[in-house]
């Protein structure tokens, strides 16, 4: 059994993996997800999966409200409390923390009052301080009563809201004591733990079973505390600029996704250059992470902002992280098949990489790869032309001379060479790396749509391995030349 909650929090590479383990052949499990209604991702895999049963858990109705209030009020007979729980269910849509949420606002303004004789209240009272206009928003009672809170603990649960649904305590702790001028020795858990020990006791918040993190109650509870920052997006922006300042360095690359996300939803108030700059190769960072764990939708996300980061001026100041970034955006556009995307980096690429005959190579290749299989004819002319301009030239008519020629200068090469070839050092010239690359793909290629070109490409892989060093297209043209030896 596999019991997963809050799967709406689930990213998409995330709910693929799931999808990918719950159709499988083999799968041994049966799993249970709890999730809060909505338009996410979850919703539309479990479409295609059959055997499946759907729980929805419905809200209190007004007997039951009637009831509940009925005992938290502490009144013996429930009928004495009809109205005023018919008011409640109205307004929190028989949600139960909605229900003790409204009371304790009730309470607060003091519309429901201890007296003599135990709670009393004027409905019409009640009613009149909420219009309907409120009545349905339970975010407006959340926000009133985190508003009553001390500074500190509103301020914390702006930067959880900010944040995300689970907050670990050293970073809510290092993020209080930036933004409060806090002047203390305790550490950054131990500061955490104070600043929202208020909201704790209040029910919004609640400490994670490892006790490391801190979570959100509930949704609404999430979007109340958030609707508390009257500039979001400079939080934001202010959140991401000081981990990325503070944050112990053995942690960064640990903590570099929350960073970059929320740089992601701020970045438009930077105003400094250098600033703008960092933003870019901290997106850049967070880009290739996503790659390292086959992210790709996420990894083409931060490549796209860094893009926004840059300006016209940077591919003069900045040539090497522009054509970084502009290259592994065409990639990930490619490997999600967002093509439009795609053939907008790669225009850039080709007008400004015109100086960098290994960009240029780059660039190639991850056209030629993403192109569809019915155009690899035009994909092979396309890297030929690249090869050429890297000094690699191949005949445009391939005589059965050329085709022998090239085994005798095979042969001869490795003959001499055969004795060496396991002490060769890895190429480090990056322009033959760039052009193997190349050429490794164009092999692939022409083993459907251009058989003679084949043995060219793979002789050709050989002698440059053979005179620059070892690189991991030498063990397949090897391959591929005894076999054609065979």
């Amino acid at each position: 059994m596999c019991l997963i909650d809050d799967i709406q929090w689930a990213n998409k590479t995330e709910i693929d993996a799931l999808k990918a383990l719950m159709i499988g052949a083999n799968n041994p499990f049966m799993f249970i997800f709890t999730c809060r209604p909505g338009n996410h991702p979850f919703l539309q895999i479990t479409e295609d999966i059959g055997g499946k049963t759907e729980i929805v858990l419905q809200s209190l109705n007004r007997t039951s409200v009637r009831q509940l209030v009925a005992e938290t009020l502490m009144i013996d007979n429930v009928d004495e409390c009809t109205s005023l729980a018919n008011f409640i269910a109205r307004v929190t849509n028989g949600n139960p923390f909605f229900i003790r949420q409204q009371i304790i606002s009730l309470r607060d303004e003091g519309l429901i009052r201890f007296g003599n004789d135990g709670w009393v209240w004027n409905l019409d009272e009640i009613e009149a301080m909420h219009d309907a206009e409120s009545e349905d928003d339970v975010i407006i009672v959340l926000s009133e009563n985190m508003r009553r809170l001390p500074s500190q603990t509103q301020q914390a649960l702006k930067i959880c809201a900010c944040l995300g649904s689970r907050v670990d305590l050293y970073v809510l702790g290092l993020l209080v004591r930036e933004m409060e001028g806090c002047d203390t020795e305790e550490d950054e858990t131990t500061l955490a733990k104070e600043a929202i020990s208020k909201a704790l006791a209040e029910g919004f918040l609640a400490v994670s079973q490892d006790g490391e993190a801190v979570i959100f109650t509930h949704d609404s509870v999430n979007e109340a505390a958030y609707s508390l920052e009257p500039d979001q997006q400079a939080l934001h922006l202010k959140l991401g600029q000081i981990l990325h300042r503070n944050i112990w360095s053995h942690l960064y690359r640990h903590y570099l996704f929350l960073i970059a996300a929320q740089l992601a939803r701020g970045h438009d108030r930077i105003t400094d250059d250098k600033d703008r700059i960092e933003t870019a190769r901290i997106f850049h960072n967070a880009g290739e992470k996503s790659v390292s764990a086959s992210a790709f939708a996420e990894a083409h996300f931060f490549f796209t902002k860094a893009r926004s980061c840059l300006l016209e001026d940077d591919w003069r100041t900045n040539y090497r992280l522009c054509c970084d970034i502009y290259l592994k955006a065409a990639d990930t556009a490619a490997l999600t098949s967002d093509f439009q995307d795609r053939d907008q980096c790669l225009a850039v690429l080709f007008n400004r990489c015109q100086g960098s005959l290994v960009d240029f190579l780059n660039a190639t290749y991850i056209q030629v790869r993403s192109m569809p299989m019915n155009q690899w004819g035009e994909a092979i002319d396309i890297g030929l032309e690249a090869l050429a301009m890297a000094g690699e030239k191949f005949p445009t008519k391939i005589q059965p001379r050329h085709l022998l020629i090239g085994f005798a200068r095979t042969r001869s090469s490795m003959k001499r060479s055969s004795g060496q070839l396991l002490n060769l050092p890895p190429i480090a010239d990056k322009q033959i790396i760039a052009t193997l690359r190349l050429l490794h793909l164009l092999i692939t290629g022409a083993m459907a749509f251009r058989q003679k070109l084949m043995p060219l490409l793979f002789f050709r892989v050989i002698k440059l391995n053979l005179t620059h060093g070892m690189s991991a297209s030498m063990p397949s043209a090897v391959a591929l030349y005894g076999a054609a030896l065979c």
